[in-house]
């Protein structure tokens, strides 16, 4: 059988090895894919160990003190490696081959600890998106049997999660319970079963319960009791293999022009915008200010990403689908740990464009014939820092 993706932990200084081939053998066809090499400055994904496919900057992306956690995505005839959630790097290959070896190593001169994880059918991975405080939101969902919605309130695997469960099958059940609690007498259930192939459901999270119902209904056909349900602040959201789903637009609930904190490991926190004026805001960081362009509030290309202050304060990128650099400028101290210094951005008329508040032109930009329509900017600090951020909107 297949394996479609493969996750680990690994604790190490630099430079991991992954090796994926159809033998236990060092054999083509095989890809290897390098995090932290060079020191600690790259990563890159190696074909037949003879050519790169793929190679982005990614500094201090390894820890030698703590396991860092990544996922290796092998779906659609391409390999993505993420990072907690986020895209570090992809390679879309014609037609990938069948892979069914893993081999880990780490270079000639350094000591590594792993964790790998099991990744059968049993094995739940997450993958959330922050609900921006919604209470009221809704999802489409396309050519699935069955569909997996899961209401957090952090981004970790926990016990005080919620799944909802829609079936497609009249002999199976729809249901609502809390994780771990599979056949409890809390659970709720119910012999309910919808086409979808193409449905839209909405979800509402007052007044302590989680009620499920049709787009163009206004009763639910599921409810559960939830003490403090509106607390819910991330959903993951699982279609199978052969489905797809799409979240409704989420707004913030509260105003964009607070200060908002990025913490070490934080991942991205994404606010609507528009693509009529200049957005502008303002960040306190030592390095590594990074913000990313989406179509939807998440990490799946198309994307572009603009990192201020890369390689120790050094130099500013911009990046497209998480692996090539389009951009890179030399911006020596453009930041500050200690005082808010304040840029804007616009992606209008094909083209992405990077400017300091009080300066008309750009110092960054990038253009594209077929850029496409961005409705998310998301926010964030590198790995190992700190960031204060005032957004002012457009």
């Amino acid at each position: 059988m297949r394996v479609y993706f493969f996750i680990l932990q690994c604790c190490c200084a630099k430079e991991v090895h992954l090796a994926f081939t159809q033998t236990p053998e060092k054999l083509d066809p095989m890809y290897e894919i390098i995090i932290g090499g060079w020191n600690n400055t790259k990563s890159a994904i190696m074909k037949n160990r003879l050519k790169t496919v793929a190679c982005v900057l990614t500094p201090n992306i390894l820890n030698g003190k703590a396991f860092q956690d990544f996922k290796i995505d092998f779906n659609n005839n391409a390999i993505t490696v993420y990072r907690y959630q986020n895209i570090v790097m992809r390679h879309k290959a014609g037609k990938l081959p069948e892979l069914l070896f893993t081999g880990v190593r780490t270079g000639s001169d350094v000591n590594g600890k792993w964790k790998l994880l099991d990744n059968k059918a049993n094995a739940k991975y997450y993958e959330f998106i922050p609900l921006y405080g919604n209470t009221n939101f809704e999802f489409q969902v396309k050519n699935c049997t069955r569909v997996s919605v899961t209401l957090s309130k952090t981004i970790q695997e926990n016990d005080e999660m919620y799944e909802i469960v829609i079936s497609s099958k009249s002999e199976q059940k729809s249901s609502i319970r809390k994780k771990g609690q599979v056949g409890s007498c809390e659970d709720t259930e119910i012999s309910a079963h919808f086409d979808l192939k193409c449905c839209v459901f909405w979800i509402n999270l007052e007044n302590m319960a989680i009620k499920v119902g049709l787009k163009g209904e206004d009763e639910s056909f599921i409810s559960h009791s939830v003490y403090e349900s509106e607390k819910f602040n991330f959903i993951s959201i699982d279609c199978g293999d052969t489905g797809t789903w799409k979240m409704c637009p989420l707004y913030p609930e509260k105003p964009i022009g607070r200060k908002i904190v990025t913490t070490k490991e934080m991942l991205y926190q994404f606010f609507r915008v528009n693509r009529e004026d200049k957005f502008y805001f303002e960040v306190c960081s030592p390095k590594d200010a990074q913000l990313m362009l989406s179509t939807a509030p998440d990490t799946i290309p198309p994307i572009y990403e603009i990192v201020i202050g890369e390689s120790e304060n050094s130099q500013s990128v911009i990046r497209k689908d998480g692996a090539e650099n389009v951009v890179c400028l030399s911006t020596p101290h453009i930041l500050n740990e200690n005082e808010f210094q304040g840029f804007w951005i616009n992606f209008k008329k094909n083209s992405i464009k990077l400017g300091c508040m009080n300066e008309c032109s750009p110092f960054l930009c990038h253009k594209d014939k077929e850029l496409p329509e961005f409705y998310y900017l998301g926010i964030r600090t590198g790995p190992d820092v700190d960031g204060t951020w005032k957004l002012y909107g457009n």
